[in-house]
């Protein structure tokens, strides 16, 4: 992430949004992405928390109700977030 998208997001991180589950498109080292619960971002230390070991339905529940990432996900190094916000999320 530039230092200028990384100056992008903080000034648009905020609690409320956090509190409203929202979501951003995060692109990982390896160039795969995804769009995450904003909750899920560490921007201190550039990494989304991911869960490893859910079930696809359990991994579904988790994204739609953009819950808080337990200390057991594994954190993985992003490249990139996007700026858009977005308030709703389809899982096809």
């Amino acid at each position: 992430m530039t230092t200028e998208d990384r100056q992008m997001w903080e000034m648009e991180k905020t609690e409320k949004e956090k509190e409203e589950g929202q979501f951003r498109v995060v692109v990982f080292e390896d160039n795969t992405f995804a769009a995450v619960p904003v909750k899920w971002i560490n921007v201190e230390s550039n990494t989304c928390a991911w869960p490893n070991h859910l079930t696809i339905k359990q991994f579904g529940n988790a994204l739609l109700s953009a819950a808080t990432a337990p200390s057991s996900w594994k954190s993985y190094e992003l490249k990139e977030v996007k700026t858009t916000r977005y308030s709703k999320f389809i899982l096809y």
